[in-house]
């Protein structure tokens, strides 16, 4: 047996142990083993093993992770992860039990990362500020982020994030900002999407948003479906959201947003 080989097994079985610890809810040997190979946090998601079970082992295994990334001794290949793995933990309806205090110390610290050159790493960023903390005093930095992010899908994410953030409250900035995307015939039709599709969450709510997207997606299936047998393009399914504004509703917004009439 080669010498990578037999390291790569020795890898495996010491991870499959960690794993076995951490399902037993043994706080002690969980310890131990990081304390002997920190990367074993990398293998698999251990954190997220531990967050319904046994808090203090998810805690623990967080914490270090969030040391870790205040060193700056995360490797970029685990970045993705170890950010992903602290928005779990720390989730605002599914995290530990007392996971508060972690992610309030954690907040600083993932945010800093919404900056990074990879568009990959701003966009889970994103997620966990917005999806998975649910931090409302992020939808203006994310309105920014619309307008000056240079990848088109982490704009759309911002956009999308602006709308879970402020959902059901008609917030009138925000109902500007988003119509005067979806006004603006120079946006890229995504981009013109996704304001709509936030202005109608803003506005009328989650469940209204979500019903939207059911809707959307089923219009396009048909659209595609005509499109191929027409033998044109995709951008005609891709186009198929704009029969599904009501414009009626887009007056409503622009008149509320204008005289301050909620």
């Amino acid at each position: 047996m080669s010498h990578a080989r037999e390291s790569s097994d020795k890898k495996t079985e010491g991870a499959r142990s960690f794993f076995e610890a951490i399902k037993a809810g043994d706080l002690e040997t969980v310890r131990r083993m990081i304390q002997s190979d920190g990367d074993l946090l990398f293998y698999g998601s251990p954190v997220r093993e531990a967050i319904d079970y046994y808090p203090e082992i998810a805690d623990f295994l967080a914490r270090i992770e969030l040391k870790r990334l205040k060193e700056g001794s995360v490797s970029r290949e685990h970045l993705y992860g170890a950010i992903h793995d602290l928005g779990e933990a720390a989730h605002s309806k599914t995290g530990y039990r007392g996971c508060e205090s972690l992610r309030a110390e954690a907040e600083p610290v993932v945010a800093a990362f919404l900056t990074d050159d990879d568009d990959q790493i701003r966009y889970i960023v994103m997620s966990v500020l917005a999806l998975h903390w649910d931090l409302k005093h992020y939808a203006q930095v994310f309105q920014s982020m619309a307008q000056t992010d240079p990848d088109e899908f982490v704009r759309q994410m911002a956009l999308s994030n602006v709308g879970f953030l402020l959902r059901g409250s008609r917030d009138r900035d925000a109902g500007g900002f988003l119509l005067g995307i979806f006004r603006d015939p120079v946006q890229p039709g995504d981009m013109r999407e996704e304001a709509y599709e936030s202005l109608v969450e803003i506005w009328q709510g989650w469940n209204a948003a979500q019903a939207l997207r059911v809707r959307k997606r089923g219009q396009k299936d048909v659209r595609r479906a005509e499109a191929e047998r027409a033998g044109e393009g995709f951008e005609a399914a891709q186009n198929a959201w704009e029969a599904l504004v009501d414009w009626k509703f887009v007056a409503q917004v622009e008149q509320a947003v204008t005289d301050g009439d909620l």
